[in-house]
C-alpha cells in the first residue's frame, strides 16, 4: 500500500513537472521581422515624409505580401487594421491563439508577431508555419532581411518585476556583450541610426547611466523606477535621432524601455532589443531569443549582487575588423551560459569567421592537438562555404 502511494505521489510530481515551460518560467516574447529591397529604400528616399513607410510601392508590396500569404494558407483570415501611426496594415489570424502584422517602416516591411511563448517557438511546427508564410513568402517577393530586426521579451512573463535585481543585472550583462547577443556582424553606422550602445552616447549620458547604475537599490527601487530613470536621463536623446529629429529619440537605443515608462504602451510591458541579428529562418530566430532566455536563467540562478558595467577593451575592434578577440568572447560566452557555440555560427559574419578556427583550435574538448588540427581544418571549410 505504503509502495501504491508512493508511486502516485511521483506521478503526480512528474505530471506537474513536464507541465511547467521547459524554461522554467512562461516566457514570452515577439520578434519583429524586416524585410527590405533596393527598390523599397529607394522609394522611401524619394517620399516626402521621412517619417514613415507610407509609398505607392511600399502599400503595394505590403498588399502582395498579404495576398501571397493568404494564397499559401487558405485557412488564414486576413483582416486590414489601422497602425498606431495610422497607417494602414494587415493582420493574419493563423489560428484561434496566434496572428501577425504585416505593417510599413521606413524602408521595410515589418512583420510584427503576437507574443507567444518560447515553448511554441521552439516547435519545429510551429517553425515551418513561419518558414512558409514569412520567410518564404519575403523571398518570393524579392525582398531581403534589413539590417537589424527587434526581439521583444515581456518583463512580467520573464520574472524581472518580482526581481529588480535581475532586470539591472540583465541591462548590464546586455550592455557589456551586446556583440555577443547581436551576433559579431555589427556596423557602427547601423547602430547609430537605429540602436546605439550606450558607449557612442556623449558623456553628459555615458556619466548618467553611470550614476544611475551606481545608485540603484534593488531592495528599495523598481524596474520601472529603473526604465523611468534612464528614460529620462540617458535616452532623451539618440545619435541620430537628436531632439529634433524624428517623434521619440528615447526610442531608438540599443535596448528599448518605452513600454516600461510609457502609459499608452504598458499593455505588454517589454524589454526591447532593438539591433539584433536579422535570422535567416524560424529556427535561427528560435536560437536567438533562446541565448536571450538562457542569459536571463543563467543570470537568475548564478548572480546574487549587482554586476559592473564595464565594456571590453576590445569593443571598437569590431569597427577595425582586426583581431580574433571579440570571435573568441563569443564562443566563451556561449559556453558560459551552456549552450553550443556551433550552433550559433551564424550569428559571426563571413568576415569574421575566419577567426572562428581559432576558437575550434582552444576548444578544451578537444585534447589531442593533432585532433584540433584536423577539427579546426573541417569546421573552418564548412564554415567559409
Amino acid at each position: 500500500m505504503a509502495r501504491k502511494r508512493l508511486h502516485i505521489v511521483i506521478a503526480i510530481f512528474f505530471s506537474g513537472f513536464f507541465a511547467l515551460s521547459s524554461y522554467g518560467w512562461p516566457v514570452e516574447v515577439a520578434p519583429e521581422l524586416n524585410f527590405t529591397s533596393a527598390a523599397l529604400k529607394q522609394a522611401f528616399l524619394d517620399q516626402e515624409n521621412k517619417n514613415y513607410g507610407s509609398n505607392p510601392l511600399s502599400f503595394l508590396v505590403q498588399e502582395r505580401f498579404n495576398n501571397l500569404v493568404i494564397k499559401k494558407c487558405p485557412s488564414c483570415t486576413s483582416v486590414v487594421i489601422t497602425d498606431k501611426y495610422g497607417v494602414k496594415a494587415f493582420r493574419i489570424y493563423v489560428d484561434d491563439d496566434w496572428y501577425f502584422e504585416i505593417t510599413l517602416d521606413p524602408e521595410v516591411i515589418e512583420i510584427k508577431f503576437k507574443p507567444i511563448s518560447m515553448d511554441k517557438l521552439e516547435t519545429k511546427t510551429f517553425q515551418d508555419q513561419i518558414d512558409q508564410l514569412i520567410f518564404n513568402v519575403a523571398s518570393e517577393l524579392g525582398l531581403e532581411g534589413a539590417r537589424s530586426n527587434h526581439l521583444n521579451f515581456g518583463t512580467k512573463s520573464s520574472g524581472f518585476e518580482d526581481n529588480p535585481l535581475l532586470f539591472h543585472n540583465f541591462l548590464v550583462e546586455y550592455w557589456n556583450n551586446i556583440f555577443f547577443v547581436t551576433g559579431i556582424n555589427y556596423s557602427q553606422e547601423d547602430s547609430k541610426w537605429d540602436a546605439p550602445h550606450p558607449e557612442e552616447l556623449d558623456q553628459v549620458q555615458r556619466d548618467n547611466l553611470m550614476q544611475i547604475l551606481e545608485k540603484f537599490n534593488p531592495s528599495k527601487d523598481s524596474i520601472y523606477q529603473l526604465s523611468q530613470q534612464i528614460f529620462d536621463k540617458v535616452y532623451y536623446k539618440s545619435t541620430y535621432w537628436g531632439l529634433d529629429k524624428g517623434e521619440f529619440p528615447e526610442k531608438f537605443h540599443a535596448i528599448g524601455l518605452q513600454s516600461l515608462v510609457r502609459e499608452e504602451e504598458k499593455s505588454w510591458p517589454r524589454a526591447e532589443i532593438r539591433n539584433s541579428l536579422m535570422p535567416r529562418n524560424a529556427f535561427e530566430l528560435y536560437l536567438q531569443f533562446r541565448l536571450f532566455t538562457t542569459m536571463i536563467e543563467f543570470l537568475k540562478k548564478s548572480v546574487h549582487s549587482k554586476l559592473k558595467y564595464d565594456v571590453p577593451d576590445w569593443h571598437y575592434q569590431l569597427y577595425k575588423n582586426s583581431s580574433e578577440t571579440p570571435v573568441i568572447a563569443f564562443a566563451n560566452f556561449l559556453k558560459k551560459l551552456g549552450l553550443n557555440w556551433w550552433d550559433y555560427r551564424f550569428m559571426i559574419a563571413p568576415s569574421w569567421q575566419r577567426f572562428y578556427r581559432i576558437v575550434i583550435a582552444l576548444d578544451r574538448e578537444i585534447q589531442n592537438e593533432q585532433d584540433k588540427k584536423e577539427h579546426a581544418i573541417k569546421c573552418e571549410t564548412i564554415l567559409l562555404h
